[in-house]
């Protein structure tokens, strides 16, 4: 889905896909093999949310910033849902600040945006309903999922590492998109 967002904006050749996560993305102006991806994408159906969120904060503390941004997908199959999570790195408040440690601030991986995608229960087909001829491509049966938190942005100078030119900018997921 991002990456046809991308592709829309007229720049698909200019992300690459990298390896290690469930996927990730690096632009083109980082060629070398070693060199981190600034999207992450991690999912999950039977792995928990924690252990999602541990795999973020690794992205992120490991990097030394190479990383911008991570996305965790969790998936309930029970629950007929998603669950998505951006994480970055923000400078934020030092909790543990002393006079003999006077760093104000740190960087710390933070939950930035939550999206919720809750679909619709399935309804169990009539025994004895007459059977419709099926469309090449059929509709959706039942109603839409409902999606809070939408749209989801990922920051254009987050994933390219430039300012946009004239025509493209923030990879924007709309509810109808997720």
């Amino acid at each position: 889905m991002c990456r046809e967002k991308a592709v829309g904006l007229g720049l698909g050749h200019e992300l690459r896909d990298v390896g290690e996560s469930d996927t990730a993305f690096k632009p083109s102006s980082r060629p070398l093999e070693s060199n981190w991806p600034t999207v992450v994408f991690e999912c999950g159906v039977s792995e928990s949310l924690k252990r999602l969120t541990v795999d973020s904060r690794w992205w992120l503390d490991n990097s030394a910033g190479g990383v911008k941004i991570v996305l965790l997908f969790s998936i309930s199959k029970a629950a007929r849902s998603i669950h998505i999570e951006k994480w970055e790195m923000l400078t934020v408040q030092n909790p543990h600040a002393t006079p003999a440690n006077a760093h104000p601030f740190v960087s710390r991986p933070t939950k930035v945006h939550e999206v919720d995608i809750a679909g619709p229960v399935a309804l169990a087909p009539a025994e004895h309903a007459p059977t419709a001829p099926t469309p090449a491509f059929p509709a959706p049966a039942g109603p839409a999922p409902v999606v809070t938190g939408a749209p989801l942005t990922l920051d254009f100078d987050k994933i390219f590492l430039r300012q946009p030119h004239q025509g493209e900018g923030n990879i924007i997921l709309t509810a109808q998109d997720l």
